[in-house]
């Protein structure tokens, strides 16, 4: 059925709330997509991530320097530089929402020695040109039937190119609280 705002924000909440479990206990999923996010009902009320085999443990809290691992179609720039950080997640969590709403990944990644057992043989080279090439082609946000503008600008924001602009877990809460809070009357 069709996404709607009131719907991807339920979405956000229960995702939003299971990264933030996940970094209180200083884990990085670094593989976030559509196959490892789960419902228990068909409500989006009991969501569940699962596959933690290529999870971080990011004890200090910074850049975590490591060869790629992950699922191509899905990997944050920085990761195919070999670089993982929370923001990691919050590129997952914008892609499955990007994948929600239009029904497609909003990057079509190629060269034709990817894969996920050959991306550590890509040179540096080859790497910032995927990474360049991620960043000039932007994801499209068209607009939806049913999906509020500023829901599609928040995607967007986790979608952002640059890992450091990307919007944490609490800002994405206080936005939803915000964003979807009733205008009331100042008088």
């Amino acid at each position: 059925h069709a996404m709607t705002t009131s719907i991807l924000v339920q979405f956000i909440q229960q995702f939003g709330s299971a990264l933030e479990y996940l970094q209180s206990k200083h884990v990085i999923h670094a593989d976030l997509k559509p196959e490892n996010v789960c419902f228990k009902t068909n409500s989006l009320v009991h969501m569940v991530i699962i596959d933690f085999g290529c999870a971080l443990i990011d004890h200090d809290e910074t850049v975590i320097d490591l060869p790629f691992h992950g699922t191509i179609e899905y990997a944050s720039p920085e990761a195919f530089k070999g670089q993982y950080t929370k923001a990691t997640d919050i590129w997952g969590m914008g892609m499955c929402l990007y994948e929600a709403i239009y029904k497609t990944r909003p990057f079509e990644y190629y060269h034709p020695h990817m894969t996920n057992l050959f991306m550590p043989l890509l040179s540096r080279a080859e790497t910032n040109k995927l990474c360049l090439e991620i960043r000039q082609k932007g994801a499209s946000f068209e607009p939806v039937e049913h999906v509020e503008k500023w829901m599609l600008e928040l995607i967007h924001m986790m979608l952002l190119f640059e890992y450091h602009r990307r919007p944490t877990v609490s800002d994405m809460n206080l936005s939803l609280i915000h964003i979807s809070e009733p205008t009331r009357p100042l008088y």
